[in-house]
């Protein structure tokens, strides 16, 4: 059915929105529920060039645009994204999709095209469509992690893969605009596998991303969402782990920030949170030879002291019969961040130790001359001393 309804593409046609947008709901449930579907679906040409097809005309159609029986193009949209988002829970068909010909563009033009649209104000339906977007953009995105990929993937015009640098700066923009926890959860979500790409992360950081999450999760606000806060954290771990987003983060007070929200996580006893907390300290800190030049010394101590509280066993668990199983994965991150800081401490001391010997032995050896150089003299003074015996 899809294939002759996109010969006879008539975006006036009221059969044809109804038709669409039921034909859309039967898909995305199949492909819901059935893994073998969705392979046999992704693997049959035709029907993937006509799925697109539905995609890219009514994305390029006004979204106001309905019929007298209540169907409209953001309907038709929202199911024909949910097909996509649905078809790529399957890895392969997630790895496929994300090198398919124009998906990527319609999906990106459709990011912008709501977004921009948010100015005026959310309607329920927009709300929908972009969430749908979101939704099939973070699953798709969850197969860009590879950062080096064959010549014919980047020669996929308009395929995902072509337009990451595009998206990352939409998501930023979308980000930045998001009006609601819901939406920011979603957009945050979709950069936490975005950023997992090189090239994304470019991108993102060179339109303000990294000052924009930092801002975003320095807002004291305690009815900020939970998920939106882990989401963000986990973009600054991908974002970290590039040497050249250290120091601007540093500018951020990020250290500073890092510190105070693992408080919070740990005096809640919140071990996942303090675990992507504890990671993004980490890619912070890996390169540093010292890393007390990353970081004040103060920081890093406090940092030392929460966690030697945490990792605390008896204290913790002194009623249970074992140990949290969070806090066990928490515990692994957790000492090996401690170990990290408490052994550059450990070079920095040994190096400081060894300069100052070094330093004694320079100023012993400047000692021994100087009196080297004080007995020539002396002896000198006695050759030049002619006594003359009177006759």
């Amino acid at each position: 059915l899809l294939g002759p309804c996109c010969e006879i593409f008539d975006s006036g046609s009221e059969k044809l929105l109804s038709l669409f947008s039921r034909l859309g709901y039967i898909l995305g449930n199949i492909m819901a529920k059935y893994d073998s579907a969705r392979v046999q679906f992704y693997h049959n040409d035709v029907a993937m060039q006509y799925l697109l097809r539905v995609l890219e005309l009514y994305s390029k159609e006004p979204l106001t645009l309905h019929n007298s029986l209540g169907d409209t193009v953001i309907d038709v949209l929202v199911k024909m994204i949910r097909v996509v988002a649905n078809m790529s829970v399957n890895t392969e068909v997630g790895i496929g999709l994300g090198n398919m010909h124009n998906l990527g563009i319609i999906m990106l033009n459709l990011l912008n095209a709501i977004t921009h649209m948010k100015a005026i104000q959310l309607k329920t339906d927009l709300q929908e469509l972009l969430h749908a977007t979101l939704g099939a953009l973070h699953n798709l995105c969850f197969y860009q992690e590879q950062n080096s990929t064959p010549a014919q993937v980047l020669a996929a015009k308009g395929s995902l893969q072509s337009v990451l640098g595009d998206l990352a700066t939409a998501l930023y923009y979308a980000l930045k605009t998001c009006r609601d926890d819901a939406s920011q959860v979603e957009t945050a979500r979709v950069l936490g596998n975005l950023t997992r790409n090189d090239k994304a992360r470019r991108y993102f950081c060179r339109n303000g991303g990294l000052a924009l999450v930092v801002k975003q999760l320095s807002v004291n606000n305690a009815s900020q969402a939970y998920d939106f806060k882990a989401c963000a954290i986990g973009v600054l771990v991908n974002l970290l782990g590039d040497a050249e987003n250290r120091a601007p983060f540093m500018q951020h007070k990020g250290a500073e920030l890092l510190y105070s929200l693992l408080g919070a996580a740990l005096q809640e006893e919140d071990w996942f949170l303090a675990t992507i907390i504890c990671q993004a300290l980490w890619n912070l800190l890996i390169d540093a030879s010292n890393v007390s030049d990353v970081c004040q010394e103060q920081v890093l101590d406090d940092v030392c002291d929460l966690l030697v509280d945490y990792l605390d066993e008896e204290r913790l668990f002194e009623h249970s019969t074992r140990p949290d199983v969070v806090w066990e994965g928490f515990a692994v991150v957790a000492t090996d961040l401690l170990e990290r800081i408490q052994a550059s401490y450990d070079k920095q001391e040994q190096e400081e130790a060894e300069a100052e010997k070094q330093k004694q032995k320079l100023q012993q050896k400047k000692f021994q001359k100087r009196n080297v150089e004080e007995a020539e003299d002396d002896v000198n003074e006695d050759e030049d001393d002619v006594y003359i015996e009177e006759m």
